[in-house]
């Protein structure tokens, strides 16, 4: 049986390394939760903020704060619906929030209570602006809801009124690069047949090759390579060399350096400290309270921040507002560097940079009414009587 080795082969039966580079690099979701620098921040982000407690509290006339056990909101948040505990729920809520830059809540109302709240996936709903009101259509249906029935959570990047962006979106070209260079070293280099050889026709009986014969030859040699051949040998034929292309390990060892300076700027936009990506898990309870807090201030409180006012604002009437907040505690995250932090806060009372009442709500307690509470107080004496204490020594 005679075998034409040359003979045009379909294209369907043909997947050539830089088509497959090239689906790999489109923008699509599956493409972002693949980066690993993507799915570590994404996770360490929203299992954070899910085990940590949130809750309603009612501020009385003294300003200490009570746990409002009572209202209807605690019972949501504690089981916000019949499938759904508030670590799950939340957790995928922060999640759509970062992929999406919009998360979407829809109330079940019985009885004139709200008694359910639900998620509804971002892609899902679209928003229109009637003037400044917001409207939501659910895709695939004729349903239009308004604030009513719908609570959005828009992220804090490029905030409208309509919504906001996905935080992903802004590490895109980021994202893309990393893409670029891992799939060079799937493809180009990791025991690829194709990655490791070059064919030469220089000294071939083929001569004056056309540009439509150098593309035969190339989809005939990817096929060579292909894992349908994995373990075959490549055979010479008339002339053409098959020869070993000289990879240097430095070549791969500064793009495996570029790319992890890649991965932190990815990093640095999803506002989680590269360290972080690389400490040892069992070193995470040694971090500096400092260090946990910046992280806090600059990254988790974006969130928390934004879901507690969202909260105040579709689950409370207008005569609560003033009255009742939703709050995150933070104090379970900071437990394993307590000492520290105890000390952290009363340093920053005795040096007067806070007030007692502010280092108590510091550390959750509530305030006191006792004399100099509220003031800025320095080695025992008011800050002013200790500046003046300074001037009479000099």
């Amino acid at each position: 049986m005679k075998f034409n080795i040359f003979q045009k082969r379909s294209k369907k039966t043909l997947e050539l390394p830089f088509s497959i580079l090239q689906k790999a690099l489109q923008y699509d979701n599956l493409n972002i939760k693949n980066n690993s620098t993507i799915i570590f921040c994404t996770n360490l982000i929203s299992n954070l903020i899910s085990t940590l407690p949130f809750s309603i509290y009612y501020e009385n006339e003294k300003g200490n704060k009570i746990e409002a056990k009572y209202h209807n909101a605690y019972k949501l948040i504690q089981r916000p619906n019949v499938n759904e505990t508030w670590t799950i729920f939340i957790n995928a809520i922060i999640r759509d929030i970062i992929f999406s830059g919009n998360a979407f809540i829809y109330k079940i109302i019985n009885k004139n209570e709200i008694s359910q709240l639900v998620r509804i996936p971002p892609k899902n709903v679209e928003v229109k602006l009637n003037g400044l009101e917001k409207q939501y259509y659910i895709k695939n249906s004729q349903t239009l809801l308004t604030d009513k029935n719908i609570i959005h959570i828009p992220s804090f990047f490029n905030y409208t009124i309509a919504g906001g962006q996905s935080i992903v979106d802004y590490a895109k070209e980021y994202i893309l690069t990393s893409a670029t260079m891992q799939q060079y070293i799937n493809y180009f280099y990791n025991n690829s047949p194709f990655s490791r050889y070059k064919i030469d026709f220089n000294n071939s009986e083929f001569r004056d090759l056309s540009k439509d014969k150098i593309s035969e030859f190339t989809d005939f040699f990817t096929y060579l390579a292909s894992q349908a051949n994995a373990g075959k040998p490549l055979v010479e034929y008339k002339g053409v060399k098959i020869v070993p292309t000289d990879f240097k390990d430095a070549d791969i060892s500064s793009l495996r350096e570029n790319k992890t300076e890649v991965e932190k700027d990815i990093a640095t936009l999803m506002g989680v400290p590269f360290a972080l990506i690389n400490a040892d898990a069992s070193k995470y309870q040694d971090l500096s309270m400092n260090f946990l807090k910046i992280f806090i201030s600059t990254t988790l409180s974006a969130y928390t921040d934004r879901i507690a006012s969202v909260f105040k604002y579709s689950l409370l009437n207008e005569n609560e507002y003033d009255n009742y907040n939703f709050e995150f505690d933070y104090s379970e995250l900071l437990k394993g560097n307590q000492k520290e932090f105890v000390d952290s806060v009363t340093n920053l009372q005795k040096n007067g940079i806070i007030t007692i009442n502010e280092a108590r709500k510091e550390l959750g307690w509530n305030t006191t009414t006792e004399i100099g509470s509220d003031k800025h107080i320095v080695n025992g004496v008011g800050v002013l009587e200790n500046i003046i204490q300074q001037k009479n020594k000099e």
